[in-house]
């Protein structure tokens, strides 16, 4: 039997698409993959890093976001001091674990333990969009998740800690 010219065209046509398709959806899901594991290991990681004490990893772990809720919260209760330090100055500071750093960090591991998650928490998983992520948690005193949220930033993935745990604060604090 032969194929006449347009269907054999036709042809070569569908199994090029088909060959794309099934190329792309495997570079897609390598790609998704490696974005899973990306997106875990940081996630641990700045939990392991708090528990350390490792102020300056934990920053590095963190959205561009967060860092700036964070220097804005500590420039404002500064200023409340009369003392006189600028954002610039904070940013160093909280990128090399200075004084500001780890006392900002120290408080916040008074209300928060990293064992938590890191020992009491199943990591249940890994929603992605895109640039977007959320690691679902469920601590084991819990009924609801934790879903922490996550953002590539410059090709490397970072926790959105403020993007996450703010707006429970926020309602803690208010009457």
């Amino acid at each position: 039997m032969t194929l006449n010219s347009g269907l054999r065209k036709k042809l070569v046509i569908a199994f090029i698409v088909m060959g794309y398709m099934f190329f792309t959806q495997g570079v897609l899901a390598d790609t998704q993959s490696n974005d899973i594991i990306s997106i875990l290991e940081t996630t641990e990681s700045l939990f392991k890093s708090m528990k350390a004490k490792d102020y300056p990893k934990v920053w590095s772990l963190l959205s561009t976001k967060s860092r700036q809720i964070i220097l804005n919260d500590v420039h404002k209760a500064i200023a409340k001091t009369n003392t006189e330090v600028s954002v610039d100055s904070l940013r160093a500071d909280f990128a090399s674990g200075g004084r500001y750093a780890k006392e900002y960090w120290d408080a916040y591991l008074i209300e928060f333990d990293p064992d938590k998650v890191l020992e009491h928490s199943k990591w249940e998983g890994v929603k992605i969009n895109k640039n977007e992520g959320e690691v679902v948690l469920l601590y084991k005193k819990s009924e609801k998740p934790a879903i922490i949220k996550v953002f590539k930033e410059n090709d490397a993935w970072k926790v959105g800690l403020e993007e996450t745990f703010r707006p429970r604060r926020l309602l803690m604090i208010m009457p």
